[in-house]
C-alpha cells in the first residue's frame, strides 16, 4: 500500500520531462535577458556621452 502511495504523489516521467522543459525554458530566457543587460548599459552609456560633448560644444560657443 505505502508503495502505491508514492508512485501516485509522484511525477509520472512525462510529467518530470516537461517541468524539466519548463525550467531550462525559463533558464534560456533568464541567460538570454542577462546577456542583453550590458548591451543597454554600453548604449546608455553612450548616449551619456553624447550628451556630454553636447553640452561642452555649447558652453564652449556661448564662452566666446
Amino acid at each position: 500500500m505505502r508503495d502505491s502511495l508514492s508512485a501516485d504523489d509522484s511525477f509520472s516521467p512525462r510529467e518530470k520531462a516537461q517541468e524539466e522543459f519548463y525550467v531550462k525554458q525559463r533558464e534560456a530566457e533568464r541567460l538570454q535577458s542577462l546577456r542583453e543587460k550590458p548591451r543597454e548599459v554600453r548604449k546608455g552609456h553612450a548616449s551619456l556621452e553624447e550628451d556630454v560633448m553636447e553640452l561642452e560644444e555649447q558652453l564652449a560657443t556661448d564662452e566666446t
